[in-house]
């Protein structure tokens, strides 16, 4: 048994003990103290179990529930708070990860749930307060090392926080879980600095040591999108997409991480008509809630299949999924990027739906992914070679759309927009059929939360250092410069 999992155990012994003393004095000699706690552990308990069951109004009734009765138990409350974040109610959320921190202000975890939850909303000075708080608690804790890594801009070369990460990491076993995000820490960190050197040497081990943790092969990705390009190919195109649903309320950003997909994002959020949703995968949901029984895995051989009314049944449950995301909302944004590998489905279940390509230069996305611990997800990022491959069958797919569909989506350069805010900003508008506003400009300043990891770059102005960032790292990006192949850059 590890550490972490020791201690875990150790706090949540602690919690239900302080939770039965609490309910005890506030019960009183008769005892209903007593039975307010075991209650409470009961609802928490159901709440989990809905909750991994997709039963979300149930899970969040019960946990609901269970802070009324234990209302100085911080799990609770943490865990209700995450619900509220998970649907959306970021506020919410971040007033009852407040409530957690005043049931529990020593315990570690509230502060670093908090701290997370300012970030998201953009609230950048409150969740560098409770970062520190978290690794004041916990002075090796990697994962809020690299939160505070991501809100602060790093100065200054005698940091005592860039002495206090190297002392945390230095006293970790060689496999210990923090270890991986202590290293991407102090690779922001060195960053900053102008380090490239060191901190390409602490993003080479962190991102090492993460690729140890799951398997994952390039080649069954080159072979899905290969299948995907063979099912949904002209023959599948050429059936029309007049069968889908024919609302227009879609808009959809599809192309790798670190793109510049966020900033499209909070610029077409930033619209009056317009709310971004993030990253969520509920097209991918519903092609397997419509397929028929047995058939809902087999993509794409099963969805090249697919009837007009199933089709027009997909298009329907997805938009109602959107919907209910956002009650009200004119247009809706999706921006899970994955959903590049669906565009003939999207082409025949949405065919008024807008689709935007966000593309960057190959290799400033190559590192941008390399650069980020992500949450979940993403496991080509992890190593260089394999990201360059990733990247190839990546772009040979896109290829098959755009050669089958040319005019279907707006591929939208990144450094485009860099060079011409205004100017690329105004086509983005166009194409999504939105009339021009100036808000769109100042997306900076639109509160919003920023479920991604730009959370932070969207908050400032648009700034040309951004461009060819890769060339700081020289010859450290030689593997994946190689890995490229026809995608790589020429010389230049």
């Amino acid at each position: 048994m590890g550490r972490d999992q020791k201690r875990r155990q150790k706090l949540e012994k602690r919690r239900k003990a302080k939770l039965r003393a609490e309910t005890r004095r506030a019960g009183g000699a008769e005892g209903g103290g007593a039975g307010r706690a075991a209650q409470a552990e009961e609802a928490l308990e159901r709440a989990d179990e809905a909750r991994e069951e997709g039963q979300l109004e149930l899970a969040e009734k019960l946990y609901r529930k269970a802070v009324k009765l234990a209302p100085r138990d911080a799990a609770a409350f943490q865990r209700l708070a995450s619900l509220l974040q998970s649907t959306g109610r970021h506020e919410a959320a971040v007033a009852c990860a407040r409530r957690a921190v005043e049931a529990a202000p020593e315990d570690q975890a509230t502060h670093f749930t908090l701290a997370g939850m300012h970030r998201l909303l953009g609230q950048l000075q409150e969740s560098r307060g409770s970062y520190r708080r978290a690794v004041e608690l916990q002075p090796d804790h990697g994962r809020a090392w690299h939160g505070l890594s991501t809100v602060k801009r790093w100065d200054d070369p005698a940091d005592a926080d860039l002495s206090a990460m190297k002392d945390a990491l230095r006293g970790l076993s060689r496999r210990h879980p923090d270890l991986v995000p202590l290293h991407f820490a102090l690779a922001k960190a060195y960053e900053d600095l102008g380090q490239y050197d060191l901190s390409f040497k602490h993003l080479k081990k962190g991102n090492h040591l993460k690729r140890l943790t799951f398997a994952y092969d390039v080649a069954q990705a080159a072979g899905l999108f290969t299948r995907t390009a063979n099912q949904h190919g002209a023959a599948f195109l050429e059936r029309g997409p007049a069968a889908g649903a024919p609302q227009d309320r879609v808009i959809l950003i599809v192309g790798m991480p670190r793109s510049g997909s966020s900033l499209v994002e909070q610029i077409l959020a930033s619209h009056s008509e317009v709310v971004g949703i993030g990253e969520v995968v509920d097209f991918d949901d519903s092609i397997r809630e419509c397929c028929p029984e047995g058939n809902r895995d087999l993509f794409p051989e099963a969805t090249a299949e697919l009837d007009d009314a199933t089709l027009a049944a997909i298009g329907d449950r997805y938009v109602q999924r959107l919907r209910h995301r956002a009650p009200g909302a004119r247009r809706l944004v999706d921006k899970c990027l994955a959903n590049y590998q669906y565009l003939g489905l999207v082409h025949r279940c949405l065919p008024n739906a807008r689709i935007i390509h966000c593309q960057r230069h190959p290799v400033d996305t190559c590192l941008g992914c390399y650069r980020i611990l992500f949450t979940v997800g993403v496991p080509f990022a992890y190593d260089l070679r394999e990201l360059g491959q990733r990247y190839q069958i990546y772009e040979q797919l896109m290829q098959h759309w755009r050669g089958l569909m040319p005019d279907r989506f707006l591929d939208f350069r990144y450094e485009e927009l860099v060079q011409d805010p205004e100017g690329q900003t105004r086509r983005l508008l166009e194409h999504c059929g939105l009339p021009w506003e100036d808000a769109c400009l100042r997306f900076h300043e639109t509160p919003r939360a920023v479920v991604s990891a730009s959370a932070v770059q969207v908050r400032s102005p648009i700034f040309k250092t951004s461009l060819a960032k890769w060339r700081r790292y020289g010859s450290n990006l030689k593997p994946l410069i190689k890995a490229l192949g026809p995608c790589a850059p020429q010389a230049d």
